[in-house]
């Protein structure tokens, strides 16, 4: 660990064994600025790294340590900007695993709100209270410090917390603003005071992070590592969800917390299926009060396996929908003294199952289910099952709901395109998709093509069926050797002419001839999913 003494400014490396332990220091928690120092220039500074807004910050950093009247032996500070060489990979990833340790054990934790003046939380208001509430309400609005994903661990890890404004004038500690910040960061006093992350479940502890943002998309996740104790390599590239899902797998090899899969989203996604883990904090934004209940006689291992997550719960079937479940979680809500909270699954296959409805939860209210639609029977036993986080539907899988039709064209001439689709509010043109309009199952679906030169081929139509009751799909083809009336539209058309009726059997291919020649159309339609949602994947071929 490297430390800056606070009087030379001059780093220092400690092997932190007997022989050479780690002295006692300070941290600094803050925000990072443009113009920020970094490790190199530390070690060779010049006169322009000393005018750097890094550089000053660090030594007025420094001063504010040396002049706090409780600093005792403290005689070295440490700062996240230039105490690591992050042009080594090795000592970043380690760095970032130790971090939370780092600010723990630190003696004082200083937190520097660059965004925040004195003058700027003056107010006329009388009363202490009013004078409180002001302030709180403009270091909420101004700071960034609030809202950053790596200040969340700095906050909680150590008790001797001290607030600076700009100006570094001392502003308040940790223990004093211990309710203001309970309800301002949604964080249970009793974790603020102990600084102890575990009394809370693990989705109130994500709930913490969920309003919170980082600069790189895989911080998100290495940001937590610290208040869920585990510690995973770093892969900046892959991305913020794959880091996030393997941040919950590590969680899972010494958490039995069924809350870490109390999560939602925040807009109903139709006809998508989801694996049990969440994408991102974001997902449980609404999880403040989801509390973990250890129940004896539930408690099963669940863990990740090559079929993908492996869990036992108790399932309850819906009467309305075969092979549609609720799977009920050993947490409640609000706090452990609330209802019982199921998530909504659809099964696959003998043992594949996947999350649907993931906008909502199923609880119960005075022992009946909280929709008046859910009509469930239980059954005796809890079930083993898998849920793949990257959902695969079997070759012969029946879905009740589709989401859309996802279009893909193999066209043999340059000049014929999709001249009209229809239903044209639904028809998403530059992703060649249809939206299936969920409340209105009478509509067809079709799609037009024609030739610029209508000589040529005229107009070739293809109506794609999708029937929800017998859950089937498939095609039908008509051909007008020129083009519609053009006074007549060309849905009132094929209404006319009784095309649109969900009726007769589908053919794959359609041959028709246009000037002279043959031509082919064919359709190859299959369901699968399209950003996890469940949709009808149609090969359009016209040669």
């Amino acid at each position: 660990m490297r430390l800056i003494n606070i009087r030379t400014y001059k780093l220092r490396e400690f092997i932190g064994n007997i022989e050479d332990p780690i002295p006692p220091y300070a941290i600094l928690s803050h925000t990072w600025g443009h113009d920020e120092v970094m490790y190199s220039e530390m070690m060779n500074p010049t006169p322009a790294t000393e005018k750097k807004e890094g550089y000053i910050k660090m030594k007025n950093f420094a001063a504010a340590v040396d002049q706090w009247p409780k600093r005792n032996d403290v005689e070295y500070v440490w700062v996240d900007t230039c105490c690591i060489d992050k042009s080594s990979s090795a000592e970043l990833s380690e760095a970032i695993n130790s971090m939370y340790q780092w600010y723990k054990h630190a003696k004082f934790c200083f937190v520097y709100l660059s965004d925040v003046a004195r003058l700027d939380l003056l107010t006329e208001h009388d009363s202490s209270e009013a004078k409180a509430t002001y302030r709180n309400s403009r270091i909420r609005e101004r700071c960034r410090w609030m809202k950053r994903g790596w200040t969340l661990q700095e906050l909680l890890a150590n008790s001797q917390v001290m607030f600076f404004t700009r100006d570094w004038d001392h502003l308040l500690t940790k223990t004093e603003w211990i309710p203001q910040l309970s309800m301002l960061l949604g964080i249970g006093r009793d974790v603020l005071t102990t600084c102890d992350p575990s009394l809370a479940s693990v989705a109130q502890r994500m709930s913490w992070a969920s309003r919170r943002h980082t600069t790189r998309p895989e911080d998100m996740a290495y940001c937590l590592m610290g208040i869920f104790d585990v510690n995973m390599p770093l892969l900046y590239g892959e991305g913020g969800e794959k880091a996030f899902i393997r941040l919950q797998e590590e969680i899972m090899k010494s958490s039995d917390d069924h809350s870490l899969f109390a999560w939602r989203n925040s807009d109903k996604q139709y006809a998508s299926y989801y694996g049990l883990l969440a994408s991102s904090p974001q997902k449980f934004v609404k999880s403040r009060n989801i509390a973990f209940v250890d129940n004896p006689e539930d408690d099963a291992p669940f863990s990740v396996t090559n079929k993908g997550l492996s869990i036992k719960l108790h399932l309850v079937s819906k009467a309305d929908k075969p092979g549609h479940f609720i799977g009920l979680l050993n947490c409640r809500d609000p706090g452990p003294d609330g209802e019982p909270v199921g998530l909504y699954l659809v099964r696959l296959s003998k043992d594949q199952y996947a999350r649907i409805d993931s906008d909502k939860f199923w609880t119960v209210e005075g022992g009946h289910s909280s929709s008046n639609t859910d009509r469930t029977v239980h059954l005796p036993f809890p079930i083993q099952f898998f849920v793949r986080q990257n959902i695969r539907l079997p070759a012969d899988y029946l879905a009740s709901e589709v989401g859309g039709i996802f279009i893909t064209e193999d066209i043999g001439s340059a000049d014929i395109s999709i001249c009209e689709a229809s239903p044209n509010v639904a028809w998403v043109a530059h992703e060649g998709f249809i939206t299936i309009l969920s409340e209105d199952s009478r509509k067809q679906e079709y799609l037009c093509y024609s030739s610029r030169s209508e000589a040529t081929m005229g107009a070739i139509v293809i109506i794609l069926m999708w029937d929800r009751q017998l859950q089937k799909f498939g095609a039908k083809f008509h051909h007008y050797s020129g083009w519609p009336n053009r006074d007549t539209s060309l849905q009132a058309r094929l209404l006319h002419e009784n095309l649109l009726q969900s009726v007769g059997s589908p053919i794959d291919e359609f041959k028709f001839y246009a000037a002279g020649s043959q031509r082919v159309a064919s359709v190859d339609m299959r369901l699968g999913l399209m950003d996890r949602q469940v949709v009808i994947k149609v090969a359009i071929r016209i040669k």
